[in-house]
């Protein structure tokens, strides 16, 4: 099975923004935000019980077709959230309506404007949703069943393990 995975160390980050407001007035914006410390998560040693208290499986996957939909289905919850939250703060709301709309999630090329005015470009990426329902060709769900115990029933085309029953 295909998992993910989350970890539960987190760190309090602080970031201060200073701009001169449309009265010519100088203003400081602080904002406290708690995020996930990826840093000391990736440095536990996998196995201890650190690491296992640390790290937590999100989801489970049989097959590539449902981490695809798990992703949509989480991606697609952002863009409500999204969308609500500048509703609720009187805005309107300009992001993607689905996700496949959102072509950097996608992994489209698109282009932006950035804090300068400029045109920027942001390249294809072939890791996007796109390119993740391109690599996905399953024939079906795992197996829950295996002969010989998941091993090799044949070796260098020699028989070695025949479930048929002998008469």
């Amino acid at each position: 099975k295909d998992a993910y995975y989350d970890c539960n160390i987190t760190i309090e980050r602080t970031e201060t923004n200073t701009y001169v407001d449309e009265n010519g007035d100088t203003q400081t914006q602080t904002y406290t935000y708690t995020q996930t410390d990826w840093e000391a998560c990736n440095a536990l040693e996998y196995g201890t019980d650190e690491y296992n208290e640390a790290w937590s499986v999100v989801a489970e996957f049989n097959d590539c077709n449902e981490r695809n939909q798990y992703d949509y289905n989480q991606r697609a919850e952002q863009i409500a959230q999204d969308r609500s939250n500048q509703e609720q703060n009187g805005n309107e709301y300009t992001g993607p309506a689905t996700p496949y709309d959102d072509k950097g999630w996608m992994g489209d090329e698109y282009t932006y404007e950035d804090q300068n005015g400029d045109t920027q470009t942001q390249p294809a990426n072939r890791y996007g949703h796109r390119g993740q329902l391109a690599r996905c060709k399953t024939i079906g769900g795992i197996p829950t069943f295996l002969i010989n115990n998941g091993n090799a029933s044949v070796v260098n085309g020699t028989v070695v393990y025949d479930p048929t029953p002998s008469s």
